[in-house]
């Protein structure tokens, strides 16, 4: 083939340069660097790309001022970080080497920053000038991956050689590396392209396009997988819809394995395995998460294939997920039916048309204590667990049912395989297939509890007539507005209104009731029959006698069945005595209310937590208070000054903790109270301990008495006794100067004498009072 050398004009050389374009610039000055590093990376800003040159320090600063003056708005390109120069050694070197995984973990790290700033892709431009030829191998290499990863990616990359350092061999591995070469020629900057390599492209982008066709409209969704990193390197738009990708480009470098939701182990060693076959024999389902967050189940079949030269993973895959939901919703319906035919309370046995048991629910198993192997095959008339005269029974009920006859109800006996005996209530119908009768179902029924309790309920009906009879109530069943039935105690409540049992019956209950309260009785009862009183709480009414006597009677009543009608079952007691007890206790509570409320002294009543339940009146004289809410109402610590609440906190738990009724500190507690103006007032009270019925305390009670005038009659007597004092020390001082002055030779005896006995009856523990005695004797 003719081959030779195709030149493209120098003018927009970077219009067509697209995404996988990997080119190289021969260059012999920073001037030739400029000249082309402009014009590439306004060409990637304008197509929206991240923009990264490694930067060769002595170029930086030259090359940057030439990119703000060829490039408009620059710095907004770099403040937003999509135009980045970086040390090339950042790019390249680990430990002050060039190595390759660096320099390929850098352009991965590139890509994703791209993405995460809303990018299309990289358009990368680096200088080899720092190059030493020994590490040439290493970076022709390096290149060569590079250009295989750069048609799988979105990413441009420009390399610029220096000429100086460009021998007959590393040219030669430069043309070979790169599609397209910058030169200059004639002085303008050309692409040069090899023609032979052209016409061989254009020729398998031609097929290319044709297969891309076929993959782009493959119905099934379709995936290829590196082997060796096991991410995604090419997708067509069925698997990109199937995954929820925008496009088959976004599907590229993902791991299908991050997809998978559940059973990931499973999955990723049935396609391992199955693809290290050179196929999948049967194809993977498997759970997957879309791009949006909904699940899609997944079929998948492949074979192992090559892609580029390397090993990787030739994936159908096929959307499931409305059959997959089909065969669960299948499923949960089988396991619904299986569950209520299972949990039903009766017994449910399923026979052929010649009488062979086909199905028994766990009824029919835990009731008898039969396994499956006892029942499943066996013809029901041959079965041991029933008797012969049974059997017979059933035959005869049996045979119609097969030809589509209804039958009746009928009772059998049946012994479980502990040989205890139960009855059963059969009842039968035939099993049909459209109209085709095609076996018998059998709901058994256990009632041998049912045959029990009506022995049981007939010897209950005897002990509750008893019950009833001897009952400490009164008990009237009425219906119809009549009475109907009332027991002994009714009798005797009513003999002492001198009735009998049957002065009730057949007349109206409120015939017995006061005329004063029939009106209440007879409203109550209407509203309880409507449903609109549940009679919580007993009803009270007086009742009165045929000679005028009068009592209280308590009455609550509910609904029941009386011989198959309705009826009310009603309860009566006689509370004469409870009411007049009650209003003995309102009388006596009224005379101490009286009493509390009219006594100079306060009483107060608190909870534990010392918010106050009742104060007496009295406490408006002690603070003043000229609104409705006393300084009391929310706690009574609240109202004492800041010491008097600390003494009361002091004192509540030693109160509590000593198991007595009273507060024993010898006298009363002293405590300050503010009064309303701001002022304080000073008062002694009690405390004593209100207990209930298990002596647990409650409450506290109290009565707080004003002492203010005696705090300062107090203060006064103290006043007058420190005077006193300063008074005697001043005549005793007076006495101590004159004898010193009288007798020189014992001045200061004194003072030292009473320093030594002030000493000693501090040393023997005296008192302060004693102290100062032994002070002023001395």
């Amino acid at each position: 083939m003719e081959t030779g050398t195709a030149v493209k004009p120098a003018a927009g050389v970077f219009d067509q340069i697209h995404w996988g374009a990997h080119l190289c610039q021969l260059y012999d000055s920073v001037q030739d660097v400029i000249e082309v590093l402009v014009p590439y990376f306004k060409r990637g800003l304008e197509e929206d790309a991240l923009c990264i040159w490694l930067a060769p320090m002595p170029l930086r600063q030259e090359v940057m001022d030439a990119l703000k003056r060829g490039i408009p708005r620059l710095d907004d390109y770099q403040r937003r970080g999509q135009l980045q120069a970086i040390p090339y050694t950042d790019w390249y070197f680990l430990d002050g080497r060039f190595n390759v995984s660096t320099a390929i973990g850098s352009a991965a790290g590139a890509l994703n920053q791209a993405k995460q700033l809303g990018l299309k892709g990289v358009w990368v431009a680096g200088d080899t000038g720092w190059l030493d030829r020994a590490d040439w191998p290493v970076m022709v290499g390096y290149e060569e991956t590079l250009s295989n990863l750069m048609t799988e990616v979105p990413t441009v990359g420009l390399c610029t050689y220096p000429t100086r350092a460009m021998g007959i061999p590393e040219a030669l591995d430069v043309f070979r590396i790169h599609r397209s070469v910058l030169v200059k020629r004639d002085g303008s900057w050309q692409i040069a392209e090899s023609l032979g390599q052209t016409i061989a492209e254009e020729a398998l982008r031609d097929t290319e396009r044709i297969y891309k066709n076929l993959f782009d409209s493959a119905l099934n969704g379709v995936v290829v997988v590196d082997a060796e990193t096991g991410r995604v390197v090419v997708t067509n738009a069925s698997a990109a819809r199937i995954f929820g990708f925008n496009s088959p480009e976004e599907g590229v470098g993902v791991n299908p394995l991050d997809l998978i939701i559940e059973d990931r182990e499973r999955v990723e060693k049935e396609l391992t395995e199955g693809l290290l076959g050179n196929s999948l024999p049967e194809a993977v389902k498997f759970r997957a998460v879309r791009l949006d967050g909904s699940e899609v189940w997944i079929s998948a079949t492949g074979v192992m294939t090559e892609y580029r030269g390397r090993p990787a993973g030739l994936i159908s895959v096929r959307d499931i997920t409305e059959q997959r939901n089909a065969e669960i919703a299948l499923q949960e319906s089988q396991r619904r039916l299986q569950s209520i035919f299972d949990s039903t309370g009766d017994g449910i046995v399923v026979l052929d048309n010649v009488g062979r048991v086909t199905a028994a629910n766990r009824r029919i198993r835990d009731v008898g204590g039969w396994t499956l192997e006892d029942i499943i095959g066996k013809p029901f008339d041959e079965m041991a667990m029933f008797r012969s005269e049974d059997i017979e029974k059933m035959v005869n009920i049996f045979v119609p049912v097969i030809s589509g006859k209804a039958s009746p109800v009928m009772e059998v006996k049946c012994a479980t395989k502990s040989g205890a005996m139960l009855d059963l209530e059969i009842r039968v119908s035939p099993l049909k297939n459209g109209n085709e009768v095609i076996g018998i179902i059998a709901v058994l029924r256990d009632i041998t509890e049912r045959r029990r309790a009506e022995q049981g309920l007939r010897v209950s009906e005897q002990k509750n007539r008893l019950l009833v009879e001897n009952a400490n109530e009164g008990i009237v069943v009425v219906q119809d507005e009549r009475v109907v039935f009332a027991n002994r105690r009714t009798l005797e409540i009513m003999e002492r209104l001198s009735y009998t049992v049957d002065d009730f019956k057949g007349v109206p209950l409120e015939s017995f009731i006061h005329p004063d309260d029939r009106r209440v009785f007879v409203e109550t009862s209407r509203r309880w029959q409507a449903g609109e009183d549940d009679l919580q709480g007993l009803r009270q009414f007086r009742g009165i006698a045929k000679n005028g006597q009068i009592r209280w009677i308590e009455i609550n009543a509910v609904r029941l069945e009386w011989d198959g009608r309705p009826a009310a079952l009603v309860f009566i007691d006689d509370v004469t005595s409870r009411k007049d007890s009650e209003r003995a206790l309102v009388e006596s509570e009224k005379r101490y209310r009286l009493l509390a409320e009219n006594v100079s002294d306060v009483i107060w009543v608190t909870d534990l937590d010392l918010h106050p339940t009742f104060i007496s009146p009295s406490i408006k004289g002690l603070v003043g208070s000229s609104g409705s809410r006393e300084p009391m109402l929310n706690r009574l610590e609240d109202a004492l000054t800041p010491a008097s609440a600390q003494r009361v906190r002091d004192l509540l738990p030693t109160l509590l903790a000593s198991g007595k009724d009273y507060l024993d500190v010898g006298h009363p507690v002293e405590l300050e109270i503010l009064r309303h103006d701001g002022s304080t007032v000073w008062v002694d009270t009690t405390a004593s301990v209100i207990r209930d019925e298990a002596g647990r305390p409650v409450e506290l009670l109290g009565v707080m008495r004003n002492i203010t005038r005696r705090k300062q009659a107090e203060e006064r007597l103290q006043e007058s006794f420190e005077k006193l004092e300063k008074t005697l020390a001043g005549t005793i001082q007076a006495i101590r100067a004159m004898v010193d002055t009288r007798d020189r030779y014992t001045s200061g005896h004194q003072q030292r004498v009473t320093d030594l006995a002030c000493a000693i009856a501090e040393a023997m523990g005296l008192t302060k009072e004693q102290i100062q005695a032994v002070h002023v004797a001395g």
